[in-house]
């Protein structure tokens, strides 16, 4: 095997492990962009009770504390970095999950967002049924929205949440650009060295 099939091998070998070792989870870091939602509820200190109306439950990496949307509300969420994929999960606190006697049923819709806050072509609907839900982000993006979409969703029946989506924790499961792509470009900047040396040669 010659030294540029060497190096070459060598490179791709660097990259899948470098890759590996860099992954890693991202929690929330920043919210910015927020939108308060509407609070129906008939007693309003239900509107602040157990401190979900407080921002920074959205970034305290916490999924016993959370932030309420309101009906209609969205907040879009940063992680310190961008990604070129990865799985993204989010944890919803709901203290008793919706039956069908009480309909407490409540639906965020989220896109994932480009370091402009351009949507990168990726959405995805999630409810308060399971709790917690976690989908693979095929793509570069940097942000991600969440949009309460609880008095729009089909649920059949009308909701009974008067607060909309309740954000417990968000988190991205990814390596990050700079990991990755910094590893790739060297490994790519060695292959074209030695080519240029064996032109020499």
């Amino acid at each position: 095997m010659n030294a540029f099939k060497m190096l070459a091998a060598g490179l791709a070998t660097a990259v899948t492990m470098g890759g590996a070792a860099q992954a890693a989870t991202y929690n929330a870091t920043e919210y910015m962009d927020v939108v308060k939602g509407a609070c129906t509820a008939s007693n309003q200190t239900q509107c602040t009770s157990n401190g979900r109306d407080k921002l920074d439950n959205l970034i305290d990496s916490r999924k016993d504390t959370f932030y309420s949307l309101g009906l209609g509300g969205e907040v879009t969420l940063g992680f310190g970095t961008s990604f070129s994929a990865g799985t993204a999960s989010v944890y919803e606190i709901t203290f008793s999950r919706p039956t069908l006697k009480d309909r407490h049923y409540e639906a965020v819709e989220l896109y994932a967002l480009d370091a402009d806050k351009n949507e990168v072509g990726y959405s995805k609907v999630i409810t308060n049924l399971d709790g917690s839900a976690s989908f693979k982000i095929d793509g570069a993006f940097t942000y991600l929205k969440l949009k309460d979409v609880t008095s729009t969703y089909d649920w059949g029946v009308k909701s009974s949440s008067f607060d909309g989506f309740d954000v417990g924790m968000v988190s991205i499961a990814a390596v990050p650009v700079p990991a990755a792509g910094g590893l790739l470009l060297a490994g790519l900047g060695g292959l074209a060295a030695l080519r240029r040396r064996k032109k020499n040669a």
